[in-house]
């Protein structure tokens, strides 16, 4: 995990209010400064102005679905190398194709222990440097 001072930023979009709640108490509890976002619409608000260290979100998203979002996401310079992990109950192959397709880095099928989260969030972010400003 990180060993600077200032935690690492989740931007967590996931319109189910107890997933958001369990999710970010998790996260919180393993060091991280989550910022929440329940739409797609609201999500990417918070994405040009939190610039995350990464992104957790779900698929069945109002406004704007997760593969929107991504899309969006990715086609922004800005952004684009943000990592994204989707969890999601859209547990098809078809879902995780097209999520890979559209950006995602690691795709879990909900239900999960929330601690599985927190453990993806770190390999990935340990796995990944940080990107740099565009």
């Amino acid at each position: 995990m990180q060993t600077d001072l200032q935690p690492r930023t989740v931007l967590l979009v996931e319109d189910d209010e107890a997933s958001q709640y369990i999710y970010a108490t998790v996260l919180e509890h393993y060091g991280y400064s989550v910022v929440p976002a329940r739409t797609g619409p609201h999500g990417l608000d918070l994405l040009q102005g939190t610039l995350p260290d990464i992104v957790v979100l779900d698929i069945g998203l109002p406004g704007i679905d997760g593969f929107g979002f991504l899309e969006r996401m990715r086609a922004d310079p800005r952004t684009a190398r943000i990592p994204v992990l989707v969890v999601t109950v859209h547990v098809f192959d078809v879902d995780m194709e097209r999520a890979h397709a559209a950006g995602c880095d690691v795709f879990l099928k909900k239900p999960l222990r929330p601690a599985l989260l927190a453990e993806e969030v770190a390999r990935v972010l340990d796995c990944r440097p940080a990107a740099e400003p565009v």
